[in-house]
Parts: C-alpha cells; structure tokens; sequence
C-alpha cells in the first residue's frame, strides 16, 4: 500500500510538471502526500538521521521564516511545506532502489510525448510543459539523477542508455543552460562507467578525458551549433530556436549575465544578510534566473548553509558514487542558470534523494517494511 502512495505522489508530480490544467491543485495534492510520507517516515523510523541532515532541516526553517519577514504571506508560503514533502518523497524512496524502474519507466513515457509533441508535430518546447521549457531539461535531469542513486546502491554495473535519454531530452528542450547541464551529466556518467569497465586510477583517466572534453567544448560544439542550425533554416524551423541553438551569441550576450551582475551590485549589508523582497527587479528583470540567488533572495544568509551542505554533499558522492556526483553535479550546474530548484519546480526531492542516499543510510531501516 505504501509502494503504491510513493508512486501516486511521484505521477502527480509528473502530471504537474506536463500539464498547464489544474496544476497547482496537482501540486497542493502532491504535497499533501509528501507530507503524509514524511508523517509515516517519523512514525516508524528508529533514527532521523545524521547531523547534516538536521542542519539541513534548520535551514530551510530560518529560509522561510526570513522570507515571511519581508514578504509576509502574499508569496513564497509553500516553500517549506514543498522542501518537507520533498523530504518525505526522498526518505520513501531510499529505503526501496527498485523504485529506480518506476522512475525511469516515467521518464521514458514523458520522453515519447516529448518527442511527438516537439519533432512530429512542430510544437513549441514552452507548449508541451507547465511553466516554461527550462523545466524540460530539469524534468530529465532529475528522474535520470533519481534512478542512478537507487540504482546505485545495489548494482555497481550501472546502464548508460539514461543518460542517453537524458542528453537527448535536455536538447529536445532547446535551452542553453539545460544542453549544457545535459551534456556534463552524460559525459560524467560516461566518464564513471568506463572507469567501472577498465579499472584505472582515476586521475589517469581524467588525465585522458579532460583535454578531449574541452576540445569539444571549445570547437566541436560550435561547429555542431552552426551545422544544426543551417539545418533547422532548411526545415524551415522559427527563428526563436535558433538563437537558443547559437552557442557563440549565447556566451557573449546572454541577459542572464546583465541580471546576475545587478543583483550582486545591489548587495549592502542589509541585502546580503536577508537578501530581498520578491518583486525586486535586477537589471529590468525579476526572475533571477538562478536557482541561487533566487534563495539568497528569500533566505539571504541562511541560504549559505544550503550552499554548503550542496558542496559537502558533492564530496561525500565523490568518496560513493562517481556516477551518482555527476548527476549531481549536474543539477548543480543547472540550478545556476534557471530558477527551477530550491522553491520552484517539483523536483526537490531529487537533490535531497541523492543526499540522504550517502549520509543518511540509518533511514531505512524501520520497524515497518514498505508493504
């Protein structure tokens, strides 16, 4: 019964990252069963967890009491109840891996609708997802991060064809910080199967890798952005998706740079210990497209403890998992450029996943099996 409550929250969540009708009733509902989890994770489990998990817990408090301070209850309330659903979801999930099938099953189904939508019947990537199409690239990051973590822990033969998908999924989405953050998590978990194949020291490897990744980087991807997009011109595609696709323009002129640097010059003291109101604007522009300093706007110094617990993380899943940190390196890289983790979007629950999957192993064993 338990296994089926995990799953449903898990559609739900995937329903309401795909459709615009009733969404955030979708979400209010997929909250409410995260809590419910959470509820039956503290009913039956001997021991929370460690101290880091604690930490984490106390941050996210003071996060969302510092952003009542200033914003009172007109936005922003739903933070905290979607950071403890996430939690309950996370919880769930690691003390079952075979969980790892379901999520990758789903990601499979999204990735057929995708793919019709976007290739078959030529429609706009911001048309075939709630929000906008960052959240293509997050939705395929995450589930691909999810399923390597439960997998990881009982297999050490871990599959390719993920991340394949993965890659795949994030250029589908036509977004320039979600290509990139695609193209680290396939190279990693190529990078760290091949180690798992052809035993080496590590350092030897990325000896061999790193140059080779940069060659591509710095010529190979400019040279596919320019024949992709002669080829979209041919078929006729819109401009708009062309632009997304121009890697020398994106570099050079992407607002996101204009909007960072005015954040960062509005800081005093004031600012950097409790960040800013929402409705802010930075460089003519309230979104931040960051994930970042969009939490340093709602929790100002507290989010710092975020940050660290994220590095701290990192390092643990260096010493696990080395396909597991690039995943997470991955959500990482593309938190920095989009505002869909930390408050916004519904996949929280991944990053906290992939955390309690190494520091946090007490958490399953409880005194009541998953029926």
């Amino acid at each position: 019964m338990l296994r089926l409550l995990v799953l449903a929250t898990l559609s739900l969540l995937v329903f309401r990252h795909i459709a615009d009708y009733g969404a955030y009733d979708v979400l209010l509902f997929g909250i409410l069963l995260g809590l419910i989890l959470l509820l039956e994770v503290l009913l039956t489990t001997k021991r929370l967890g460690s101290a880091q998990l604690w930490l984490f817990l106390v941050s996210i408090v003071a996060i969302y009491f510092v952003s009542l301070l200033k914003n009172g209850l007109g936005v922003g309330t739903l933070f905290l109840p979607l950071a403890l659903a996430c939690l309950g979801i996370a919880l769930q999930l690691n003390r079952d891996p075979q969980f790892y099938k379901a999520i990758w099953l789903m990601m499979v189904v999204v990735f057929a609708y995708h793919a019709v939508s976007i290739l078959y019947f030529d429609m706009n990537p911001d048309d075939v997802v709630y929000g906008s199409k960052n959240h293509i690239s997050t939705f395929y990051l995450s589930m691909t991060a999810a399923g390597y973590a439960l997998l990881a822990r009982k297999s050490r033969r871990l599959p390719l064809a993920p991340a394949v998908l993965c890659l795949v999924g994030c250029l589908l989405g036509q977004g320039s910080a979600g290509s990139v953050a695609g193209l680290v998590l396939f190279s990693g978990a190529l990078y760290a199967i091949l180690l798992s194949r052809f035993p080496m020291q590590r350092f030897t490897l990325l000896l061999i890798a790193v140059p080779v990744v940069v060659l591509v980087l710095s010529i190979g991807l400019v040279d596919y952005s320019n024949a992709l997009q002669s080829y979209l011109w041919n078929q006729g595609y819109s401009l708009e998706i062309m632009k997304r696709l121009d890697l020398p323009r994106i570099l050079g002129e992407d607002v996101r740079f204009e909007i960072w640097v005015s954040y960062i010059d509005r800081l005093d003291t004031r600012g950097l210990l409790l960040g800013f109101p929402f409705g802010a604007e930075f460089g003519f522009h309230e979104n931040l497209h960051s994930s970042y300093l969009l939490l340093h706007q709602r929790g100002g110094v507290f989010s710092l403890l975020i940050f660290g617990f994220l590095i701290f993380i990192l390092f643990e899943l260096w010493k696990h998992s080395l396909v597991v940190f690039f995943c997470f390196l991955a959500l990482i890289v593309r938190a920095a450029g989009d505002t869909v983790f930390y408050g916004v979007g519904v996949f929280d629950w991944v990053l906290i996943l992939c955390a309690v999957s190494v520091i946090n192993p007490s958490v399953s064993e409880s005194r009541t099996a998953m029926k």
